[in-house]
């Protein structure tokens, strides 16, 4: 079995949404290994937090314990074009290293930079993000996404973001789509409409 992986932002010591990966944490360890002892990420990665002021991608690797703490500074990728894929069967409702089945969906979009992938008709989520749909700035995202990411969660709780039903259709009512995940917050990675496939 795979690993389940936390990805955190890391600045200058501060530690983006911890709230939220906690919680997602110690609800994926409960509901896939029945374990009932916390473990507080404040706790375990203060210790090893860098001291600069350079933006970092913490992975925390875990199953029952905690296996591995990585640290390497991140960099936006460019992101210009989306493609839209269908699959139907997919599902990824816990943060899994390995991802079999997205990587097969990825792997089959042509020229595009990345994906909006369609499951039964819905809007849910790209590979490496979850999505905000813009119109005369207001912003929604699909009810039901693969994986509820923490800066989802974080942005829907300051009421930033509305989740609503989106089906194929509706996509190209918007006028741009936000790409978000832990690392990358609302405004910082946009595509136009057009640049959808």
């Amino acid at each position: 079995m795979s690993l389940l992986v936390e990805t955190i932002y890391i600045k200058a010591q501060k530690i983006r949404n911890l709230s939220f990966h906690q919680a997602r944490f110690r609800k994926s360890r409960k509901a896939l290994f029945d374990v009932k002892a916390d473990i507080l990420l404040k706790e375990v990665l203060a210790p090893t937090l860098p001291k600069d002021d350079v933006m970092y991608k913490c992975r925390v690797l875990y199953d029952e314990k905690i296996r591995e703490i990585t640290y390497k500074p991140y960099f936006y990728p460019v992101i210009n074009s989306l493609a839209i894929m269908t699959a139907d069967d997919i599902e990824y409702p816990y943060k899994w290293v390995e991802r079999p089945e997205l990587d097969e969906v990825f792997r089959q979009k042509g020229n595009a930079d990345e994906i909006i992938i369609i499951r039964k008709g819905w809007v849910t989520d790209a590979y490496y993000y979850n999505l905000v749909f813009e119109k005369n700035g207001e912003f929604f995202t699909p009810h039901i996404p693969l994986l509820k990411g923490t800066q989802r969660a974080s942005l829907i709780r300051k009421k930033k973001i509305i989740p609503m039903r989106m089906s194929e259709e509706d996509i190209f009512d918007f006028e741009r789509v936000h790409l978000i995940n832990a690392m990358t917050e609302l405004g910082k990675m946009v595509v136009h409409i057009d640049q959808i496939f």
